[in-house]
């Protein structure tokens, strides 16, 4: 029954995405994009780490002059 219940509710969301698109893309364009791109493009802000995965070494790298949060799990020089 949940997976029944779980497909369905996928189903709706997937519709009532599309429907909404389809109206902005008529009807805003602008506002249709910069959703699609929050929506599309922006990273979660939390991520659930594999359990087998340690933690790297945290760094910060400048990209386009913004700050940009990374982690590293090399250690040396890279191999070309």
């Amino acid at each position: 029954m949940r997976a029944l219940s779980r497909k369905i509710s996928s189903f709706l969301a997937f519709t009532t995405l599309r429907a909404t698109f389809a109206v902005l893309e008529r009807v805003a364009p602008g506002p249709g994009s910069a959703l699609a791109e929050r929506l599309w493009c922006t990273v979660p802000r939390r991520t659930v780490r594999p359990v087998n995965v340690l933690p790297g070494r945290r760094i910060t790298v400048s990209v386009n002059r913004r700050a940009v949060a990374a982690e590293i799990w090399a250690t040396g020089r890279p191999s070309t």
